[in-house]
């Protein structure tokens, strides 16, 4: 894995956490690449960072990769250092998986499914060494109560001061203690280009390849990993700025 670090940005409009954040984008099944942003967050808490820190997962821990397995055992587990809580959130693709399983309180649906296996499920089936027309017992199965127990735990956002974070945005025509699941897990229009946002937060998010940067309303960190791009975490800082943890494959 090649590992950079970008310059440090302004935030967006002096918003600031009220301590240090770390927001890890969708690692859709690439659990090497969970590893490598792992021991990067590890190195500069350890060396940066002698307070209290927060490390957010933005969700789309599965699909379209090879170990989506790995990669929720890895974000249940974390980077078990003293001073970091973490917070783990959930995205749509884990939204489809836990349907598909029927559990957290959601009802298997037909159609939806199909869909799920269309756009990245059939991976995270056959990483299972299940068939596509298996039952939602035997997805639940195959995942085990541990991480059954994980995913029902997800939540859907998580604010620190000034920055909110949710997987794919914040509808900008509802309050903010008004949004829905859907809006926090699937929105991209309106939010994306936003030009009069209404809300006090600058929102960090992924979901949305090729969105990613700091502009003036939100801070995006899906960088495109399982198309090929990099494997990204943001690190925004209580003094005012935010830079970027990249890994990327090397053939």
């Amino acid at each position: 894995m090649q590992i950079s670090i970008s310059d440090r940005e302004d935030l967006p409009m002096a918003r600031l956490p009220e301590r240090p954040l770390f927001a890890i984008g969708d690692l859709h099944g690439y659990s090497d690449a969970l590893d490598a942003l792992h021991g990067q967050i590890r190195n500069t808490v350890l060396h940066e960072h002698e307070g209290p820190v927060d490390l957010v997962y933005l969700g789309d821990y599965v699909d379209r990769g090879p170990d989506p397995l790995g990669v929720l055992d890895r974000v249940a587990t974390g980077l078990e250092l003293p001073n970091v809580t973490e917070r783990r959130l959930i995205g749509n693709h884990d939204q489809f998986l836990m349907m598909a399983a029927a559990i957290g309180g959601y009802l298997y649906d037909p159609g939806a499914y199909d869909a799920w296996v269309r756009f990245g499920g059939m991976e995270t089936l056959q990483a299972m060494a299940l068939e596509v027309d298996c039952p939602a017992g035997e997805v639940r199965e195959a995942l085990g109560q541990d991480r059954v127990a994980m995913l029902e735990a997800l939540s859907v956002g998580f604010r620190s001061g000034d920055i909110f974070c949710a997987h794919a945005g914040v509808n900008p025509d509802r309050p903010l203690s008004q949004q829905r699941p859907d809006d926090l897990l699937w929105i991209r229009e309106p939010f994306l280009s936003c030009k009069q946002w209404p809300h006090e937060v600058t929102v960090v998010h992924g979901h949305t390849p090729g969105s990613e940067g700091v502009f003036s309303h939100r801070i995006g960190v899906d960088t495109g990993g399982c198309f090929g791009g990099p494997f990204t975490a943001a690190e925004i800082s209580p003094q005012g700025w935010v830079r970027f943890h990249q890994v990327r494959k090397v053939s």
